[in-house]
């Protein structure tokens, strides 16, 4: 008690010094003022880190990473993966061998039906899909909000400026997401081509450019790969019946001026509800 009584001691001289002396309040303002200035930058940075974290709070939820990302086929990243699972089930037993019933073990580990979202952490736009997918999340199966064949709803992210411990030892072949890519280049080619003659794309007139970089059509520029790129993977009965099943639509643009009219396009892409019509965007065009 005596010691905590002679501290406050202490600090009351000072501060009654400090009142009695004029020239050394100028002094304390200024310098405080000086130390809010030069802290400016570490609050922005705080700022920043925060904001950025919350923002992708939601799709870090379902992140597929890209640790241990390779340059070839023996890569086995979590996002590798991912994308050999599609890519069993939608090229190799789909498309080419036309068994519309067959999907291995690893479609049922993922989900019948799942969004695939490739983002990037600091861009806007995949900001801005973002909390329309959480808005969409949280009002399920609600308001409206309800999907026509009754599943859950099931997503997954893979970022496109996502790194791995071992980047240091690819220098000269790209980043983590483009090698990546340029493992899995055999998928994008062969769902494009599908992709590009559904009504959503042909009815909304929408342009070639990003299906072309989506699709790496005569080109291997994995840098300029759409983002965001919102893909919907659907091996359900129906999309069988449809011949569309695994990766069948793709967004690169999550349109509408608020959440809950982005979140309403997000649930047409679910149902394959063309936006113009009632018409399901599996049919075929004649």
């Amino acid at each position: 008690m005596i010691i905590l009584k002679a501290i406050g001691a202490f600090f009351a001289k000072i501060w009654r010094w400090i009142k009695d002396t004029a020239w050394v309040q100028p002094l304390l303002i200024v310098g405080a003022i000086f130390a809010v200035i030069f802290s400016i930058p570490s609050i922005t940075t705080w700022a920043s880190n925060f904001t950025q974290t919350s923002a992708n709070s939601f799709y870090n939820a379902k992140k597929q990473n890209l640790e241990g990302e390779k340059n070839d086929n023996s890569s086995n990243s979590p996002a590798d993966q991912l994308i050999n699972s599609i890519t069993l089930n939608t090229v190799d037993n789909f498309y080419v061998n036309g068994a519309a019933t067959t999907f291995d073990d690893t479609a049922k580990k993922y989900g019948e039906k799942f969004f695939l979202i490739f983002a990037d952490s600091t861009n806007s736009s995949s900001k801005t899909a973002e909390a329309s997918f959480k808005y969409l999340s949280d009002n399920w199966n609600q308001y409206g909000y309800t999907p026509s064949d009754g599943k859950a709803f099931q997503y997954y992210t893979i970022f496109k400026d996502d790194t791995s411990s071992n980047d240091d030892d690819y220098t000269d072949n790209g980043k983590a997401f483009e090698r990546f890519l340029s493992i899995h280049i055999d998928l994008f080619q062969t769902v494009t081509p599908h992709l590009m003659t559904d009504p959503y794309k042909t009815r909304a007139t929408i342009a070639d450019d990003n299906y072309t970089k989506f699709g790496f059509d005569g080109s291997s520029d994995f840098s300029s790969f759409p983002i965001p790129s919102v893909c919907l993977v659907d091996y359900s009965a129906t999309a069988i019946r449809d011949g569309r099943a695994g990766l069948s639509e793709v967004l690169f643009t999550v349109t509408g001026d608020t959440d809950t009219t982005r979140a309403t396009l997000l649930l047409n892409m679910w149902n394959h509800t063309d936006p113009y019509s009632t018409t399901n965007l599996f049919a075929r065009l004649a």
